[in-house]
């Protein structure tokens, strides 16, 4: 027979196990040991006693889980709305760099030609021929300023077309997918009578008497159907005014303008459309504050 204890052999007939000294007869409840190295042995809880452990910590842990999922599901909205505000936020300022590329461009554009570039350039018959956006390709820092473009071509020639089916990111809103695939723009330049960029007459840094920090040139259109290439941008009496093909953005509550002096402003909706016309012309004479 074997110790309940120790588990060591015991003789038949014997009473006391010769290793333990454990009493065979009065030993029955004793939890048996494992042999250890070194002659020392170490108590084995019986099988009902680790079942109900093994219960216990399966137990402890459900619990757990059910508790990181009540949190989860409690957190669950909050942390989708902050994702999304990150998003928001991101593209937001990513949309801002790229108009602060295009300004740049504009300036050096002004500083080569003594003048900013006009909305639409026109040939010989008065027929519009190409995009201010075409103009400063090549004053871009990092492109994309080595498309084969032909400037002898209007912009919706055949040859033209193919190398503008894409729009350069540059010229469109990192969070806004309107017609971007289909060569569409959302930056647009104002145009008309004593806008920076008339087509007829661009303006010179020394003609915007209201000031170049106070007059704006290219304004953010949410989808205002213009192709980049295209020469059609924003008439002053309509760039005057909100909506999808005027001043809007999918930015909340305003959008983006580029003002004279290369500054990026972004505009409530609540900043109005009689201070939007003071800040669309050079030389209005208006006082403009509170933007």
């Amino acid at each position: 027979m074997q110790c309940p204890v120790c588990a060591e052999t015991i003789a038949e007939g014997k009473r006391f196990c010769p290793v333990c000294q454990t009493d065979i007869e009065n030993s029955a409840g004793s939890f048996p040991v494992e042999r250890q190295a070194g002659g020392r042995s170490r108590r084995r809880a019986s099988q009902p006693v680790r079942l109900l452990v093994l219960l216990g910590g399966l137990g402890i842990g459900i619990l757990l889980l059910m508790g990181l999922a009540g949190l989860v599901g409690f957190l669950g909205p909050q942390i989708e709305v902050a994702l999304f505000e990150s998003r928001r936020q991101s593209h937001k300022q990513a949309c801002q760099d790229n108009l602060q590329r295009i300004v740049l461009a504009l300036h050096s554009y002004h500083d080569t030609y003594g003048s900013f570039p006009p909305a639409v350039t026109k040939n010989a018959a008065g027929e519009p021929m190409h995009s201010w956006r075409v103009l400063i390709l090549p004053f871009l820092d990092g492109g994309p300023g080595d498309l084969d473009y032909r400037m002898e071509e209007p912009w919706d020639s055949p040859h033209n077309r193919r190398v503008t089916a894409n729009t350069p990111a540059v010229f469109r809103c990192p969070g806004n997918d309107n017609g971007a695939k289909f060569g569409t723009t959302h930056y647009l330049a104002l145009d008309g009578p004593q806008t920076v960029m008339n087509s007829q007459h661009p303006a010179r840094l020394e003609e915007i008497v209201d000031g170049p920090a106070w007059t704006m040139m290219i304004v953010e259109g949410r989808d205002p159907g213009v192709y980049w290439a295209q020469p059609r941008d924003l008439e002053i009496n309509v760039g005057t005014s909100f909506g999808p093909d005027g001043m809007s953005s999918l930015h909340e509550d305003g959008f983006h303008a580029v003002m004279a002096d290369g500054t990026v402003r972004f505009l409530s909706y609540w900043i109005g459309a009689d201070r939007l016309r003071q800040l669309a012309t050079i030389d209005g004479g208006e006082v403009v504050e509170g933007i």
